[in-house]
């Protein structure tokens, strides 16, 4: 999600029962459902405690912070982890490049970040982008894939690289 996306969910736009986040506020007025890996789902029932339905997931109130603040804790994760130059929006660019090394089908990346049409795709393709439709299974499929695209990508580095990523 884009860091606007996620500090604007809220908790009635999370489904435990079926693991999807529905994404309401686009950058592209698209809204769209987001299946969830098992350990999101888990990390966010643990986030949400007996916050009703209407609070924000990420609500100042219970974090302590304002929303803006939450950039400065992701900046001292990046430093704990010893990266440089890494931004909020570089996370979109690694879950997109893991899909990838999981061998996830470029209409199915786009549409999980919220992309209208995935880069370098012609008008004439985008004809049939029209007809050819979302895929629930496959978008689940392709999240949960996630850790296949990690291991590839490893695999490909030298051994002093691969403990960076």
């Amino acid at each position: 999600m884009r860091l606007g996306e996620l500090l604007n969910a809220r908790w009635a736009d999370l489904s435990e029962i079926s693991q999807y986040i529905f994404v309401r506020l686009t950058k592209n007025d698209k809204p769209r459902l987001l299946p969830l890996t098992a350990k999101a789902l888990e990390i966010l029932k643990r986030l949400r405690q007996d916050a009703p339905d209407e609070e924000l997931i990420f609500d100042p109130k219970r974090t302590g912070r304002k929303r803006r603040q939450l950039m400065a804790c992701f900046q001292a994760a990046v430093k704990a982890a010893g990266l440089s130059d890494f931004h909020f929006h570089d996370l979109r660019h690694t879950f997109a490049t893991r899909l990838r090394a999981a061998n996830v089908h470029p209409y199915d990346i786009a549409d999980l970040l919220g992309h209208s049409v995935p880069e370098g795709e012609t008008r004439g393709t985008r004809v049939t982008r029209g007809y050819a439709h979302r895929v629930p299974q496959r978008l689940r499929d392709a999240v949960n894939s996630l850790e296949t695209g990690k291991r590839a990508i490893l695999a490909g580095l030298p051994s002093v690289c691969q403990q960076a990523v």
